[in-house]
């Protein structure tokens, strides 16, 4: 700073030299005819002119240098960035795979669920009543309000039966989503006494190998996709996982008395859901052979458990998500709710490796002969057939319906928002904790029951939304799929 400072002092020294020895030798005027005031502004305000205007050329200069450096700097880093999205979109992890889904739930409408036909897929849903069940009144009687014990028939059976679809599941670590107010304590030595029981009541027994890290709690932002992947990205040894979701807000409830809330105008009354999936990553690795007896033992189990949880069909590819924080105007207006789902829907469609292709009123004339001339469909953008979301009951869901409708127009996401879509608001009730992968459940369902993609949406109150795509599995895997059934 200093040496700038005396720097530019030295330059408006030499350029008042330079000009005053010009003005007396060179112009030579006949001072004696000015005043004093005169001869100052004649001497002094030239040179500084002078070296305003270099300053000024000479920041311009700087100025457009960093502006090109900076451009340079933009470049390489949206180079660095489209490469590793490269990378990402083809890496094994980009996406996990669905092999089964067991869930019991407590529905509002039931009925109004698409009718499942699905070889790996049990769902048993009934009408939310108060304590017409067995399991309800265990739970609502459960001392204290959250013991395990009021959720072990239902997981149990929950348990027993994904591990029915494939037996050497039950070597697979367990991931949780339990209700707030169970320790991690609580949920590891209820669901180990559970795990237990059903690996003992198999026939023939198998070999559980010791892992202290069997019981996994899954904790997440709201955005479930990532959340599944990220379990695999975190111990990339596992041949596949189970997933496990829990909640009775019905039972909370119930225990407390509680009246109705302006929050189920959003999430839907209370309810209660036991939601279990069995996923694989798209790639596979294995545990070293060297090691601990338990690194040994593990290494086995997952190696003899991968080739039969490769035996099931796979029901769809769950692709990355994506969230948005929504801004504090966003929930009362309708453009800037809009404008958050464009580009949502934008990330989304990236992550699900498609081309963005948003709408133009060109495109839609470019489309016109194309749609009559031809029915075949453009293989890189798969069709997408059904939507999933939470927008809230039906006195309240408009503005975010409107949104989306808009935001999946624009991108040419062609889906009937009333017609072709399920309101878990709506159709289920609220599961509390359970809720995400509730939808991430629903989801897989309905992509393996149409064989189209499904846009799930979530939003998170009114602070955050999350999207993603679930896709139905490619040829190739579905090759594979069958001959090795073969």
């Amino acid at each position: 700073m200093l040496i700038s400072l005396l720097f530019n002092l030295l330059i408006i020294f030499f350029a008042a030299l330079a000009w005053i020895a010009i003005l007396w030798f060179g112009i030579a005027f006949d001072f004696t005819q000015w005043n004093v005031t005169m001869l100052t502004i004649m001497h002094v305000v030239p040179p500084l002119l002078a070296w305003g205007s270099w300053r000024l050329l000479r920041h311009w200069q700087e100025a457009k240098e960093h502006e090109g450096k900076m451009a340079v700097k933009r470049q390489e880093v949206m180079a660095v960035a489209h490469l590793r999205h490269e990378q990402e979109r083809t890496s094994p992890l980009f996406h996990c795979e669905c092999r089964a889904i067991v869930m019991q739930a407590k529905a509002q409408a039931p009925e109004m669920l698409f009718d499942i036909d699905l070889p790996n897929v049990v769902l048993q849903l009934s009408q939310a009543k108060d304590g017409e069940s067995d399991e309800f009144d265990a739970m609502k009687d459960a001392d204290p309000a959250w013991a395990i014990d009021g959720f072990a028939p239902l997981i149990y059976e929950t348990l027993q039966q994904l591990y029915d679809k494939c037996h050497a599941a039950i070597v697979l670590p367990i991931y949780v989503v339990a209700p707030d107010q169970m320790t991690l304590a609580q949920v590891a030595a209820g669901l180990g006494h559970i795990h237990k029981e059903i690996a003992e009541a198999m026939e023939p027994v198998p070999t559980v190998p010791h892992d202290p890290d069997f019981i996994r709690p899954m904790r997440f932002d709201g955005n479930i996709a990532d959340a599944v992947l990220s379990a695999f990205r975190d111990d990339a040894a596992l041949p596949g996982a189970v997933f496990l979701a829990f909640d009775s807000p019905l039972v909370q409830a119930q225990k407390t008395g509680s009246s109705a809330t302006p929050q189920e105008l959003w999430a839907g009354p209370p309810g209660q859901g036991v939601i279990a999936m069995l996923l694989t990553p798209a790639g596979h690795s294995s545990l070293p052979a060297q090691g601990s007896q338990t690194i040994r033992l593990l290494s086995e189990a997952y190696h003899a458990a991968r080739e039969q949880l490769m035996r099931l069909p796979v029901m769809a590819q769950i692709r990355r998500g994506t969230s948005i924080v929504l801004k504090p105007e966003a929930p009362a207006s309708p453009p800037a709710l809009q404008n958050a789902l464009v580009t949502l829907i934008e990330r989304a469609k990236a992550n699900a490796g498609w081309p963005d292709q948003p709408s133009t009123a060109d495109d839609e004339a470019a489309d016109k002969p194309a749609a009559s001339g031809s029915a075949t469909t453009d293989q890189t953008h798969p069709e997408c057939g059904w939507l999933i979301h939470n927008a809230g009951s039906v006195s309240v869901m408009g503005a975010r319906l409107a949104a989306a409708a808009t935001a999946m127009a624009h991108h040419k996401v062609d889906i009937d928002p009333l017609d072709k879509a399920t309101n878990v608001a709506i159709v289920l009730d609220n599961f509390g904790n359970a809720n995400s992968i509730g939808m991430l459940a629903l989801s897989v369902i309905q992509c393996a029951k149409l064989k189209q993609a499904v846009l799930c949406t979530e939003f998170n109150q009114d602070e955050s939304a999350t999207m993603f795509f679930v896709i139905p599995p490619s040829e190739t895997a579905q090759q594979d799929f069958i001959q090795k059934a073969a």
